[in-house]
């Protein structure tokens, strides 16, 4: 049963769910929040209730929606983030996820956007997709300070504005997990304003950046907060076709010879990374199992010394049946299960080291012939190594042979493919400016369109621009990109 607090918010699942997976699901690195012990005096042992300490760490899960929400118990949310911290740290991810939430809004515990998210990628790893989400999330808007409203567990809501460490500045509508979107302009500390999509908190898809003054640099496609592609310039009433790669603007003969140089990368690469090349599978393959034959080896190693330490003694008593467990039960030492149990456990581990013992004794009744038995185990697995090595060597070899051939058959075709990509480029420029005429000529008022037409000279003006484009964002991106 899953039980949603707000939108998107917090994951109530409740203990009924299925079993949690085990703590191996959650990375190792474990960040320490501040709480050890229940911070509020007044809850009576909540460890202790449902069995928390005993595992049930689903309860202590849905203990801590509880006491985030106050539902059937007083609301305190630093002991519900002590009970996230607990079941995440004993292999719940969703109470990562739910921990993370916390200290990225400051509720119940202080604002740590970094220590969300680690708690994040914690809950992601656990396979909780929202805390891969949310990790991103949070890399992106990093420290940024809200002033606006915020939602019942202090996440940014409505409308506001936020200010990043880097000095930008984000006016409008936030989304509901808290971002920007295109109801909204984002002013850099250099005067320039950016108006369009968002993707995790950053410029992507459809936008515009425009300078101070209401000028178009460009209109068109952004990816990872930064202008990507070709798209439009507007100044002065003068329209012209421009391109970026990676941020910055380049020449049309450069966004061909890089789109060939990308082509021919894809292309090397896929010899090596495509899940169907033969030989990049076999090689994949064999450095595996090399990988494990030598790790087999150090394990093989460690257990064949320690025997050699342990067995002499602890098989003597297994052959000699000094191994005892208690036959008789003292009721006032433990229960009658318990006591079962631990005859049980005991029996089983006698018989585990029985075992253990023979497979010990029939390998040599003399530590020099163990030795020589152990040491033809190892020659053995030595030599399969040595064999998957050579494999792995032709492959490799066979791999570059195919590597060479493919990049002399690349750089033979490289100067007609470059052509054929220049005039893709010209076409998509001549487009591009061809569309964005007819979208202005079509809407001559438009505020986009009027700083393309050149209509646009004052900070007043440009100021009422930018009002506009916020009565209308969705619209306005679209008309102003073309999108």
């Amino acid at each position: 049963m899953f039980r949603y607090i707000a939108s998107l918010a917090f994951i109530a699942l409740v203990a009924c769910d299925a079993p949690a997976p085990t703590p191996s699901a959650a990375p190792a690195a474990k960040p320490k929040a501040a709480s050890t012990e229940p911070p509020n005096p007044n809850v009576e042992s909540p460890l202790d209730a449902f069995n928390c300490k005993e595992g049930n760490f689903s309860a202590c899960y849905s203990m801590g929606i509880d006491y985030l929400h106050g539902d059937g118990v007083t609301k305190h949310r630093p002991t519900a983030a002590f009970l996230f911290e607990y079941s995440c740290k004993n292999g719940l991810p969703r109470g990562c996820y739910n921990l993370a939430l916390m200290y990225e809004n400051g509720v119940g515990v202080d604002r740590k956007p970094d220590l969300a998210a680690s708690f994040y990628d914690r809950a992601c790893n656990g396979g909780i997709n929202w805390g891969c989400e949310r990790s991103d999330i949070v890399a992106n808007l990093g420290s940024a300070d809200w002033n606006g409203a915020r939602n019942d567990l202090g996440r940014p809501t409505g409308r506001g504005q936020m200010t990043f460490t880097d000095g930008r500045v984000f006016d409008g509508e936030v989304s509901d997990l808290g971002t920007p979107t295109v109801a909204g302009v984002t002013t850099y500390p250099n005067g320039t304003v950016y108006k369009g999509g968002y993707d995790k908190g950053v410029p992507s898809g459809p936008g515009a950046l425009m300078d101070a003054s209401g000028a178009v640099i460009y209109a068109g496609d952004f990816q990872d907060g930064v202008p990507e592609g070709i798209g439009v310039s507007a100044r002065n009433g003068t329209l012209t076709p421009v391109a970026f790669s990676e941020g910055s603007p380049v020449s049309a003969n450069q966004v061909a010879t890089n789109r060939v140089a990308q082509a021919d990368k894809d292309a090397i690469d896929a010899l090596h990374l495509s899940g169907n090349s033969t030989l990049a599978r076999s090689i994949r393959a064999d450095t595996q199992d090399i990988g494990t034959l030598r790790e087999r080896i150090t394990l093989l190693r460690e257990e064949f010394q320690r025997q050699e330490a342990d067995f002499p003694q602890q098989c003597h008593c297994t052959f000699n049946v000094c191994l005892s467990v208690d036959k008789q039960w003292d009721s006032s030492k433990e229960s009658l299960d318990a006591f079962r149990a631990r005859q049980a456990a005991g029996k089983a581990a006698g018989d585990r080291l029985d075992m253990a013992c023979r497979a010990w004794r029939a390998s040599g009744s003399t530590k020099a012939e163990r030795q020589a038995v152990f040491d033809k185990r190892l020659r053995d697995i030595n030599q399969d190594i040595e064999l998957t090595q050579k494999s792995r060597l032709r492959d490799m070899a066979s791999l570059d042979q195919a590597r060479v051939a493919k990049e002399r058959e690349l750089q033979a075709t490289r100067a007609s493919r470059t052509a054929q990509a220049q005039k893709q480029v010209e076409r998509e420029r001549s487009t591009a400016l061809d569309t964005q005429k007819a979208i202005c000529e079509a809407q001559p008022n438009y505020c986009g369109c009027s700083a393309i037409r050149g209509r646009l000279t004052s900070t007043e003006r440009y100021a009422s621009c930018v009002t506009e484009m916020n009565s209308s964002a969705a619209s306005a991106v679209r008309r102003l990109t073309g999108g």
